[in-house]
Order: C-alpha cells, then sequence, then structure tokens
C-alpha cells in the first residue's frame, strides 16, 4: 500500500517478550523505547452477558516525554489508550507533522480507584485537542 509503519511508544519490561513478534512481521522497533521502572499499559476485558464490557486498567507506564516524540514521520496518528498523550504534547506533535489524527478514547476515559474506567468528555480538553491539530 506504500505505507510504513512505524510505533512510537513507552512500553514496560514485559513487553520485551513481544518484540520479536513485531520483528517478524517486520514492523520497526527502534522506536518503542522500554521503560526499567513501570509495566506496560493493559487493561482486563470482561465481557457482560448483555453484550456490553467492563474495562479495568491493570498498569499503566508513565506519560509520552518530548524525548519520545523526537524526529517524527510527516503524518502520524495519536492512539493514547490511558491519557498518556497531555494536550500539550499533542499541541508539540501537531507542530512537528503535517498530517494528523487522533483517536480520542484514550483522552476520555477515566479511572476509578480499583482501575475500573469509565468514559467522560470534558468539552474544554475536547476544544483544546480540536485546536491543537486544525
Amino acid at each position: 500500500m506504500g505505507i510504513d509503519v512505524l510505533p512510537i511508544t513507552v512500553a514496560g519490561m514485559d513487553f520485551n517478550e513481544y518484540i520479536n513478534q513485531y520483528i517478524e512481521r517486520e514492523i520497526p522497533t527502534h522506536r518503542i523505547r522500554i521503560i526499567n521502572d513501570c509495566n506496560t499499559t493493559s487493561y482486563e476485558i470482561t465481557y457482560l452477558d448483555d453484550g456490553k464490557r467492563v474495562l479495568r486498567l491493570l498498569s499503566r507506564c508513565r506519560d509520552f516525554t518530548l524525548e519520545d516524540l523526537d524526529d517524527l514521520p510527516s503524518i502520524v496518528t495519536v492512539n493514547p489508550i490511558a491519557r498518556e498523550v497531555s494536550i500539550d504534547m499533542l499541541r508539540h506533535i501537531r507542530e512537528h507533522v503535517d498530517t494528523l489524527g487522533v483517536d480520542l478514547q484514550g483522552f476520555t476515559r477515566v479511572f476509578d480507584s480499583d482501575g475500573y474506567v469509565s468514559t467522560a468528555i470534558n468539552m474544554d480538553d475536547l476544544i483544546r485537542i480540536l485546536e491543537g491539530i486544525l
């Protein structure tokens, strides 16, 4: 298709066991930053009889930093899953790429003390996201 996928992410030491799968599929791994003092962000998904699902955050790595986002490609999709990309970081990305796509799910998730996920759309944040990408 003429598209080169380049994952740019931070992951915990537990992600090392998956690196070989990326290599076998010829997915570049040089921008996957392994962090020693956190586990990879992960969820437990429970499917209910009514077709709904319950999502619980099991672990969360750290937020993205400017150092994680140097030398960006011209087209970037930002897809946070647990609020690990701040609005300011999104603005930084927008300033350094030609085309930006944003998946809002990670910006809308909130977590209770047990890690259970609910969705809350903060309109001020949504406006800031839209201002940052337009």
